[in-house]
């Protein structure tokens, strides 16, 4: 019966969260470097754009560190 199913904890539920935006963060950052590579013209907007990616990702990487938060395996 569904009665009696565990509600998450506050902790399962950010934790989730925080993987999801780390995910999301890590497909920026990567789609950043891809068109920093390609980009013929460097106007100093892709690498500020890449950079801050870059640095929010880490962010929430040395976050999931601290909470112990293991990485989901992607069949990517």
């Amino acid at each position: 019966m569904f009665f009696f199913k565990k509600k998450k904890t506050l902790k399962q539920q950010y934790d989730e969260s925080l993987q999801q935006l780390m995910d999301e963060l890590r497909t920026d950052w990567e789609q950043a470097q891809r068109v920093e590579r390609v980009a013929r013209e460097d106007f100093g907007q892709t690498a500020v754009y890449r950079q801050m990616a870059e640095s929010k990702y880490f962010f929430l990487f040395k976050e999931a560190r601290h909470r112990q938060i293991q990485a989901k395996r992607s069949t990517d």
